[in-house]
């Protein structure tokens, strides 16, 4: 069978000759010939050779091999021990900024404690409290103005804002000003309640994920798959096998590079509601976080020293954030930074007060943070990206972005760029749709 005709200035490489000497085994070695690569018998009558032939291995005219060949030994390369990873603790709470005290009751008020199992509230049902003197009673806040005092929210010096009856979450306490008695002997009809303390939630806990530690391990991970109608989080594996990872997630990213991945998962907003996400390590250890009561989460995210970083905001109307960071070296959670829309405001100018929502992070000598924005009141996705410069270490107890941010920088404006926004897990490069608003989508 002919499998080539190559051209009489080809070069070739030699594997072997016949016993007769008739016939040489060889390869096409020519880039840019069709035949390059091509391995084939030729009639020794057809070549010019500039080589001993008869150092050539033999074959037999069957083209089996006279001698059987020595296979080369693979060499494995040795290996190195693998590192011991730290175990993980539940993080330490760093204390937080002194904030403003609230007010005490006026003289219509009764402290009380939230009752209850949900979150978020239900502010259609009563709700049961207990007051300070141990007395329960079923709360009616079907008219109730509901407030908190905004000191709990970062604000200063603090103020009561308008808040929804559904973060009146069980074991918080508050103000309440009774109009009339209910229905019941225990029941009273709310005028007003104000809420004075959250109630007392673990920011942090261990979990452990042996699905995705077996996977990573023997090498039969192949993707994470979700969906954006339903919750969970799936492994799907090189034998076809999905085997679901977590039930509350909705979605996945992998964080730095190969050599140092972590895994984050993030469960689907909830305006009034319990937030968190979760950071898992290739061994299958890791932390699930939580906001704060009384906070969402506006993106979180892991840098190339094993650290986190997330933006907090209140569930109420305020013009506030909050950024904040689990330092892995000591295991702590801090509150990093705080502030307000004036941080994005350009040259001056005026603006609608936006939401910030954190990309990424890079670290060095100074921290650089890419952030997303939304306009707060219309909740117009896409309202401009911009860098953040900020100081590695803050000055002293000062946690304000006039403190710690050095420079801001607009990427892109609020009419150039359409989601979903993906950073690359080096966190080198940002994936986003160019958006111009006079050209129709095709």
């Amino acid at each position: 069978v002919i499998v080539g005709q190559p051209a009489l200035d080809d070069a070739v490489d030699y594997f072997g000759i016949t016993e007769a000497g008739d016939w040489v085994l060889l390869r096409i070695n020519q880039p840019g010939s069709p035949y390059d690569g091509v391995v084939g018998w030729m009639a020794v009558t057809l070549l010019r050779w500039n080589t001993d032939l008869s150092v050539l291995p033999l074959f037999r005219a069957d083209g089996s091999p006279v001698t059987a060949f020595t296979p080369t030994p693979t060499l494995s390369p040795a290996q190195a021990d693998a590192l011991p990873t730290a175990e993980l603790i539940v993080p330490a709470l760093a204390p937080l900024p002194a904030t403003s005290i609230p007010p005490a009751p006026d003289i219509t008020e009764r402290l009380v404690t939230l009752g209850g199992d949900q979150i978020p509230a239900n502010p259609l049902t009563p709700l049961t409290a207990t007051a300070s003197d141990g007395s329960t009673m079923r709360l009616r806040l079907d008219a109730a103005v509901v407030e908190i005092w905004s000191g709990l929210l970062g604000d200063a010096p603090g103020t009561w804002q308008p808040a929804s009856g559904e973060l009146l979450w069980p074991g918080t306490q508050a103000y309440v000003a009774v109009a009339a008695g209910g229905g019941g002997t225990d029941e009273v009809i709310v005028n007003r309640i104000r809420i004075i303390q959250p109630p007392v939630q673990e920011r942090s806990q261990l979990i452990s994920l042996p699905i995705l530690a077996e996977a990573v391990q023997s090498e039969t991970i192949m993707a994470l798959l979700g969906s954006r109608e339903q919750q969970g989080v799936y492994v799907l594996e090189s034998e076809g096998t999905l085997k679901q990872l977590l039930v509350a997630e909705q979605d996945a990213a992998w964080q730095n590079e190969e050599d140092n991945a972590t895994l984050l998962l993030h469960t689907p907003a909830r305006a009034s509601g319990l937030n968190s996400f979760s950071w898992v390590r290739e061994d299958g250890t890791g932390l699930l976080v939580y906001a704060r009561p009384f906070f969402n989460i506006q993106g979180a995210v892991g840098d190339a020293q094993g650290d986190l970083w997330w933006i907090e905001t209140p569930q109420v109307n305020m013009d506030r954030w909050m950024l904040w960071h689990y330092d892995g070296q000591i295991s702590r959670i801090e509150l990093y930074m705080q502030g307000d829309s004036a941080l994005f405001t350009q040259n001056g100018g005026q603006r609608s007060p936006v939401t910030p929502v954190l990309l990424a992070v890079k670290t060095g000598d100074d921290y650089s943070l890419l952030v997303d924005t939304i306009e707060t009141t219309s909740q117009q996705l896409y309202s401009g990206l911009y860098q953040l410069t900020m100081r590695r270490q803050p000055p002293g107890d000062d946690r304000s972005a006039n403190a710690l941010v050095t420079a801001v920088t607009q990427l892109l404006p609020p009419a150039a760029y359409r989601g979903p926004l993906r950073v690359s897990p080096d966190g080198a490069m940002l994936a986003y749709f160019d958006y111009d608003p006079s050209h129709p989508s095709l």
